[in-house]
């Protein structure tokens, strides 16, 4: 009897983070980022054969917009996180034109895959080495193709952007999600620049809800210069 309940109690802590990401993170967050980012990729959809979504979560904003895609795409999603990946699996176990797997990005640097699309949605953020993830994206990249940041960007330093590089490594601990570090806007700017990327697009996901415009998320599109 002890044994099924502790059994019980697992199974609750263990769903704990993926209702958290569902209903919070996703639904008023990372949702409307694909949302305004699969209307940027609709436009060269045609030349689309594989998609890679970095750190696919639990598959829920993916899925906000996976009907969108034509079946003939293959949609990969990764992450490291293997409670999401269960959940994620289960999403999409109708879509036999999606790929979940658990690996780490940093694997792919030995791969020979290529994709149209390589989309960071927040994971670019905490990323441990942001200049590696970015080269072996270019690496990964189909000629012709793109890669979307899905991120928020502070325009400069403040009382505010202060506040927040202080609190965010500890959000983890409330809200189970792993937030990364503060991002300004002209680094991130610079970045790209200096590893040959050349932004063509960047919109500010504002007009979904007002938390989305005090967070500053952004919709970043880039390609190889």
């Amino acid at each position: 009897m002890l044994a099924r309940i502790i059994g019980f109690l697992i199974n609750i802590l263990s769903y704990l983070p993926i209702y958290i990401y569902n209903l919070l993170y996703s639904r008023f967050y990372t949702k409307w980022t694909y949302v305004m980012m699969c209307d940027r990729l609709e436009k060269k959809m045609a030349n689309v054969k594989r998609i890679l979504d970095v750190g696919v979560g639990t598959g829920h904003p993916m899925k906000q917009i996976i009907n969108r895609i034509p079946s003939r795409i293959r949609v990969v999603g990764i992450d490291i996180d293997t409670n999401y990946l269960r959940y994620a699996r289960q999403t999409f176990k109708q879509n036999e034109n999606v790929e979940i797997r658990e690996q780490n990005f940093y694997d792919l640097e030995s791969s020979k895959e290529q994709y149209e699309a390589v989309i960071f949605s927040s994971s670019f953020m905490i990323m441990p080495d942001r200049i590696r993830a970015l080269r072996i994206a270019k690496q990964r990249l189909s000629k012709g193709g793109s890669i979307f940041f899905l991120l928020t960007l502070e325009p400069y330093k403040n009382y505010k952007t202060v506040i927040i590089e202080k609190i965010k490594p500890y959000l983890k601990y409330i809200t189970t999600i792993e937030f990364g570090s503060i991002t300004y806007e002209k680094d991130f700017e610079l970045m790209l620049r200096e590893e040959g990327l050349q932004i063509t697009s960047k919109e500010k996901v504002a007009k979904y809800s007002v938390f989305l415009a005090i967070f500053n998320m952004f919709v970043v599109e880039a390609e190889v210069i």
